[in-house]
């Protein structure tokens, strides 16, 4: 599953994509791609998934003090 952000004004809108792969390779430097690379060569289905250095947008106050209120377990806090 991916989830795409894109903010229009002050509002965040998250797009969720589920996607199905034979094979998962976590992170992508030069192992993970050299492990991606046989199962792919031999056509299995590869997915390899990298992560990014670039910093967060800050999250607006209002939406901060929302997520304040909600416990870990999803619920509203008291």
């Amino acid at each position: 599953m991916s989830m795409k952000k894109q903010t229009i004004g002050t509002v965040v809108v998250v797009i969720e994509q589920r996607l199905s792969t034979m094979v998962l390779v976590i992170r992508t430097g030069g192992a993970g791609l050299r492990a991606a690379i046989e199962p792919a060569e031999a056509g299995v289905d590869v997915l390899a998934v990298g992560i990014t250095h670039e910093p967060l947008p800050p999250v607006p106050d209002a939406i901060a003090s929302l997520m304040e209120d909600v416990s870990t377990d999803g619920k509203l806090a008291e």
